[in-house]
Parts: C-alpha cells; sequence; structure tokens
C-alpha cells in the first residue's frame, strides 16, 4: 500500500517541479521581451526628441523636406504627412509578421487644399508603428 503513495507522491513531485520551470523560463522570456522593447522605444523616443529639436512646430513644409534631404535621410513623401523609417522588427508570427516604425510628420493646411503647399506648417511630429498584418 506505502509503494503506490509514493510513486504518486513522486509524480505530484515531478509535475510541480517542472511546472515551475515552465514558470520560470516564461517569466525570464517575458523579461528579456520587456527589455528588448523598452531599449527600443528608448531608441525611437532618441530619435523622435532630435527631429522636435531640429524641426521646431511651425517649420515650413518646404524647410522639413530640404533639412531630410541635406542630410540624406529617406522619407516616404505622403501626401500630406511625409514619414521616415527608423525601425522595422518582427511581429508574433499570427496575426503580424512585422512591424515598421517611422517618425511621422503631421503639417497644418486648409480644408479647402487639393494639394501639400511648402508654405503649410508643421503641427506635429511623433512615433508611428504600422504593422504588415493579416
Amino acid at each position: 500500500m506505502k509503494k503506490p503513495l509514493v510513486v504518486i507522491f513522486v509524480v505530484v513531485l515531478l509535475a510541480l517541479v517542472s511546472g515551475r520551470i515552465l514558470v520560470l523560463r516564461y517569466e525570464a522570456r517575458r523579461a528579456a521581451a520587456a527589455r528588448i522593447e523598452a531599449e527600443r522605444d528608448a531608441r525611437y523616443q532618441a530619435k523622435l526628441a532630435e527631429f522636435q529639436r531640429d524641426l521646431p512646430r511651425g517649420s515650413r513644409r518646404a524647410e522639413v523636406g530640404k533639412y531630410l534631404g541635406t542630410r540624406g535621410t529617406p522619407y516616404s513623401d505622403q501626401m500630406w504627412n511625409p514619414r521616415v523609417k527608423i525601425d522595422e522588427y518582427p511581429g508574433d508570427g499570427l496575426a503580424c509578421d512585422r512591424w515598421s516604425v517611422y517618425v511621422e510628420f503631421r503639417f497644418n493646411h486648409t480644408n479647402r487644399q487639393v494639394d501639400p503647399s511648402p508654405y503649410d506648417t508643421l503641427s506635429d511630429v511623433s512615433i508611428q508603428s504600422i504593422g504588415h498584418c493579416l
């Protein structure tokens, strides 16, 4: 009668130890992912601060284009809000396979305006993440 109790005890003990090991591994991966994300966010904020310092609100669209051109910074000239790609990182693989991170420049313009004008003024510079998702 004692032998089955010992076997049950050993099985339960092994299950508890295995479960604890799995939890510790999960927590370690989560902590590493959080650390990587924090480092990534710090880089993004530093890049954003650089653009905000060099291109204050109220700068003209032409000045922003000239600034980016003289620095050799490639940017996508979206119709109204140009952006500079600063990073790309993998997604979770389920819904999104990758994320692209941009610094986006938003400009003030009139409602009747058909095309962007070189005289539009910079209203905001922000970080935008765009996922390549299903």
